[in-house]
């Protein structure tokens, strides 16, 4: 047997956040998945194209999967992170991703055809757009929390945090989590900012 054959969780997180948020969501939904299956059906655009194939991993109708198939790779959670801050043109976000040109675009179309992001023109001639979150984008803010949580509690770096939270109502730093580490408060997407380190 191979040993990346069967991956637990906190064995997954050293090959890459990628690798280890969708083994960690499809632990959740009790199965054991071939890492090399998974990531063939997640680098696919279309969701209702890979029931046939997920059907022998786990099924389609398992909320935790879906949600993995549309969020399952670390450039569409850097995309996240950068649109909840407010609307981006493609190079302004490519600058905060780090993401080569064509991974951008094929995530950003994967966004949409998801329901995450949509396009919105703010130019002609030659045509231009800011992409910006949907309401399910935003809806995912409370998920991202709680990634930057535990990546802050079980996945500890020496580098300095590329995103800091400040709570509006308290106005303090607070650390990730659904409420502010100072007053208590609840932390939404309407009231903290994500500023630079």
């Amino acid at each position: 047997m191979n040993s990346r054959q069967h991956l637990l969780p906190m064995q997954a997180h050293a090959l890459g956040a990628y690798s280890y948020l969708v083994s960690m969501l499809l632990a959740f939904c009790k199965r054991r998945v071939h890492l090399s299956l998974v990531t063939f059906i997640l680098q696919g655009s279309k969701i209702k194209n890979m029931e046939k194939t997920l059907k022998c991993a786990a099924p389609i109708s398992c909320p935790i999967v879906r949600s993995a198939l549309l969020l399952g790779d670390e450039w569409i959670l850097l995309a996240l992170r950068a649109l909840f801050r407010g609307p981006l043109r493609f190079d302004d976000l490519q600058k905060q991703t780090g993401a080569a040109t064509n991974i951008l675009t094929t995530r950003l179309n994967r966004m949409i055809e998801g329901g995450l992001v949509e396009k919105v023109p703010y130019q002609e001639r030659p045509p231009r757009f800011n992409y910006q979150l949907t309401r399910a984008g935003k809806g995912l803010f409370p998920v991202v929390l709680e990634l930057m949580r535990f990546g802050d509690e079980y996945l500890q770096c020496e580098d300095a945090k590329p995103v800091r939270l400040r709570h509006a109502d308290c106005g303090k730093l607070s650390r990730p989590g659904q409420t502010c580490s100072e007053c208590g408060g609840p932390i939404r997407l309407g009231n903290v900012t994500l500023e630079e380190s």
